[in-house]
């Protein structure tokens, strides 16, 4: 293993929330509030009105489900006004899970020859993340803002 497990973790967790980061002060940067106020008018959805905890359990549960790509949550989070308090928490604490799975598949990776098991692992992480997914989507509600 090039680094040990508590190095590794530092390193891919550090390095994805750095990313995460910076995609989202970049894209905050380029677009300003044309396309949030954009996508207020059109969608009649804005996060900048939503309780922040909500906002914050959805990129959460966002983070834990790797349906959504990760530049999709970080670009998304930018240009729909969410404020950079809740995306920052929200990536720090979402990022633990996936940059400990990281490290641990490496390191089961890298030490198996047993093809069998290999699948198996990745089979009962799809599941898990399968099941996790409908389980978050029936417990968080979002909600449209009224036309006023």
């Amino acid at each position: 293993m090039v680094f040990g497990r508590l190095e590794g973790f530092i390193l891919a967790y550090l390095g994805t929330v750095s990313g995460a980061v910076a995609l989202f002060l970049l894209s905050r940067r380029l677009s300003g509030n044309r396309i949030s106020n954009r996508i207020m008018e059109r969608y009649h959805f804005d996060f900048r009105g939503m309780d922040q905890r909500k906002v914050f359990a959805v990129l959460l549960a966002a983070r834990f489900m790797p349906v959504i790509p990760t530049p999709v949550i970080n670009i998304g989070s930018a240009i729909s006004g969410v404020p950079f308090s809740t995306f920052f928490l929200s990536s720090a604490v979402g990022k633990i899970l996936w940059a400990a799975v990281y490290v641990c598949l490496g390191q089961y990776f890298l030490a198996s020859h047993n093809l069998k098991g290999t699948i198996a692992v990745v089979g009962l992480l799809i599941l898990l993340v399968a099941l996790g997914t409908a389980y978050l989507r029936k417990r968080i509600p979002i909600h449209r803002i009224d036309k006023e």
